[in-house]
């Protein structure tokens, strides 16, 4: 049984044809790049927090802020990922145990 595989595909356009395909991450790759993602988005937030408190409010408090919301959106997507594949994997696990057990 397999959790399944996400697709990736690289819009580039709004053309029927303006796209190109990027290739498939399986569970393995989904789980690194969580656990990749997940100290770099508490390295951006404690930098924007840094910033903050300094009372920095400029173009560079602007790029940092934006820095921390893009790590916390792919972390939160990555993220809700993993567990939609976990989730799959207990499933068919589960029903696959289900008709082992009918068999017998």
């Amino acid at each position: 049984m397999s959790s399944g595989m996400l697709c990736c595909d690289w819009v580039y356009g709004e053309g029927e044809n303006d796209y190109l395909e990027v290739g498939a991450l399986d569970y393995w790759d989904i789980y690194a790049t969580v656990k990749a993602l997940k100290p770099y988005t508490l390295d951006c937030k404690t930098k924007m927090q840094y910033h903050k408190a300094k009372g920095d409010t400029g173009k560079g408090f602007d790029v940092v802020k934006d820095a921390y919301d893009s790590a916390l959106t792919a972390h939160t997507f990555f993220e809700g990922i993993l567990q939609k594949m976990i989730s799959r994997y207990k499933k068919e696990e589960y029903l696959g145990d289900q008709i082992d057990n009918q068999v017998r």
